[in-house]
């Protein structure tokens, strides 16, 4: 099973210019093997909430061995849309990104990619392999409350 790293990193919002820290990117890079097809960045919160990014990237994205890829978000708009389902101060958050299942092979790769998680951190369910990054603290307050 291909290791997809997930990290998460505080920057400006692309086409922003001169602005100070107002993006997160979430960056996964395919560290090995296979070529691993992503569909959706995720965040989730600690109560198990999951915010679906709105997408920048054109996926599916495909990543080969070594490639990698960024999808951001603008931390004010996270801010509101984290407030709108409960969440205020700071909050942690877990990283994720989605793996499309190979639907060919679903049979015994699905058996491997369950032993597989148990190795790595990732998981399987019904949307796809998740590969999950460390958690972060996001401050939602901080952010709704600058413009």
């Amino acid at each position: 099973m291909p290791d997809v790293d997930v990290r998460v990193s505080l920057a400006s919002e692309p086409g922003c210019g001169d602005c100070s820290a107002e993006a997160l990117h979430i960056t996964a890079v395919n560290h090995h093997g296979a070529p691993v097809t992503l569909w959706a960045t995720v965040l989730i919160t600690t109560f198990g909430a999951r915010v679906y990014l709105q997408p920048h990237l054109d996926y599916p994205v495909t990543l080969r061995a070594g490639e990698w890829c960024v999808e951001w978000t603008g931390c004010h708009a996270l801010a509101e849309r984290l407030h709108a389902i409960g969440c205020t101060g700071r909050t942690d958050l877990v990283p994720m990104v989605l793996q499309r299942d190979p639907a060919e092979h679903m049979g015994q790769v699905t058996n491997d990619l369950v032993r597989a998680a148990f190795r790595t951190g990732s998981h399987v369910d019904r949307r796809g392999i998740e590969h999950r990054g460390d958690s972060f603290v996001f401050d939602v307050d901080r952010w709704r409350a600058t413009p």
